[in-house]
């Protein structure tokens, strides 16, 4: 599908020029998705076990090292394989909650591991 921009002043005034096709977008495609959702899966999964553990020792500076192992593996991916940047930075509330989203699909087989 091609898109029209205006062309630049002084070549025909007010026409339209045709680009071939749309900007690309960076959006993650066979393997690196897997291994994006799997390594969100493995960290929330990894927080999941350490805020039980947290609860049922009262060792409550578990909950800290959850934190960060949940966000660390999703990072991972964003950074080292998808090369681009969360979502956690500008929206930390639609981050999470996404995550879990992700996490229950796993669980429940809606996406493959």
């Amino acid at each position: 599908m091609a898109h029209l921009v205006p062309a630049p002043a002084g070549l025909g005034g007010g026409q339209c020029t045709r680009l071939s096709r749309p900007p690309p977008r960076a959006r993650p495609r066979g393997a690196r998705r897997r291994l994006r959702d799997r390594l969100h899966f493995v960290g929330s999964s990894a927080a999941l076990a350490l805020l039980v553990a947290a609860l049922a020792t009262e060792l409550w500076w578990l909950v800290a090292i959850a934190l960060v192992e949940g966000y660390a593996f999703a990072w991972v991916g964003h950074f080292f394989f998808e090369r681009n940047r969360p979502a956690t930075f500008k929206y930390p509330l639609l981050s999470f909650m996404g995550d879990w989203r992700l996490w229950w699909d796993i669980v429940s087989g809606r996406i493959p591991f």
